[in-house]
């Protein structure tokens, strides 16, 4: 009994699908980087997104006009390095990311952030903007009042984790658990300090732009929404000058 044999042509149109597949993997693997348009205005640059209903939902600066005046009094400096601000790592550029604890999207790259930061892709800098109502303004307040005591770090991984919405039972809880003195907590809380970095801290992003959380500025680079940290390095090398 003959056998036969596939046709050549047959096997190179195989050959090629799984190459095709093998290149597409590939791909998807990567993070996407969209086209975002670039404006600059003093030593930042700004990003917005150009139509297309993704990036409408995942960007939304203000930035309609060619000078609004929203975006003129911030300076680099003060968003990297000002008052205000929480640090982690010493390698990278630096990632500047104003958030909300109750902002899904800012919870879902937070780990991904301290983790770059603590392998020296990137600076981290945070910036807390408690903008979704009372309870993340008390986690803000929480997380602060905490760095007092030497303890923001740890606040800030358990409100980013937590399932609960922040209250001050959580608070107490969560000062039981890492040791502070509640009272000290509780009067930081409520102090001069603490209201003065979140009022610098809106005000900062209130000049950049942002109307939502997370907003970023990646080496110089102003972009919105929950790009992963990733896709945020790369729009930044892109656009950074």
């Amino acid at each position: 009994m003959s056998r036969r044999f596939p046709d050549r042509r047959a096997l190179l149109g195989v050959g090629a699908l799984a190459l095709g597949g093998v290149a597409l993997w590939r791909t998807v693997g990567r993070p996407g980087v969209p086209e975002l348009a670039a404006r600059r205005r003093g030593d930042l640059v700004y990003l917005e997104h150009t139509g297309g209903a993704d990036l409408t939902r995942a960007l939304d600066l203000a930035m309609a006009g060619d000078e609004p005046a929203s975006t003129t009094a911030v300076d680099r400096a003060a968003v990297e390095a000002g008052a205000g601000a929480q640090r982690l790592g010493d390698a990278g550029p630096r990632l500047v990311a104003f958030f909300d604890y109750r902002c899904p999207a800012c919870r879902r790259h937070a780990t991904a952030l301290r983790d770059g930061a603590g392998a020296g892709r990137f600076r981290l800098v945070v910036r807390e903007w408690p903008i979704l109502g009372e309870p993340s303004v008390l986690a803000a307040r929480a997380a602060l009042a905490a760095a007092a005591q030497g303890a923001y770090w740890a606040f800030h991984v358990d409100l980013m984790a937590t399932g609960f919405v922040p209250t001050a039972g959580l608070v107490d809880d969560l000062a039981g658990r890492h040791g502070l003195d509640r009272d000290r907590l509780h009067a930081d809380m409520a102090g001069a300090a603490v209201a003065r970095d979140l009022a610098r801290n809106a005000a900062l992003a209130g000049g950049l732009g942002g109307v939502g959380t997370p907003l970023y500025v990646v080496d110089g680079v102003v972009v919105a929404g929950g790009w992963s940290p990733a896709v945020l390095l790369r729009l930044a090398e892109r656009h950074a000058v």
